[in-house]
């Protein structure tokens, strides 16, 4: 920082660094950027984050399965107007189970959701879980048939 000599607005002779040399001072330069700097930069895009989270809440439905063979659980997000087909088929591949007929047995699996099975695969989850909920608690349910 300079030092100069300069008067002051009553002609009173002023010794101490330019006005310049104090603007430069005070600005912010890259290679002085202090932790708190980029502290507040990251304080606002967490900020973001979480605003672009909620309004994924908003439009978005976590559904959680279980498979009483497994101790594994299925968890994934989806769009609230996702069909509920789509949904089965991830479920079942997660488990790593299939409709199959094995002999005289036919082996069928299906969503049950709140204690009631969920026939209609071409419903949205929306419409299942309603406008306020953003979880869906599925079991997945084998049914064997003699056929």
């Amino acid at each position: 920082m300079t030092i100069d000599t300069w008067a002051d607005r009553d002609n009173v002779a002023v010794t101490g660094p330019s006005w310049a040399a104090v603007q430069r001072a005070a600005m912010p330069r890259p290679d002085r950027l202090s932790h708190s700097h980029h502290a507040s930069d990251e304080v606002q895009i967490s900020r973001r984050t979480t605003l672009s989270d909620q309004v994924a809440t908003l439009t978005q439905v976590e559904v959680i399965a279980k498979y009483l063979p497994s101790p594994d659980e299925f968890r994934q997000s989806y769009e609230r107007t996702a069909l509920l087909a789509p949904v089965r088929t991830a479920i079942m591949a997660f488990f790593g189970v299939q409709d199959r007929t094995v002999g005289r047995y036919a082996y069928t699996y299906y969503l049950s959701f709140e204690g009631k099975r969920q026939d209609d695969l071409n419903i949205t989850l929306e419409v299942l879980v309603g406008n306020e909920r953003h979880t869906a608690h599925f079991q997945l349910v084998e049914e064997i048939k003699e056929g």
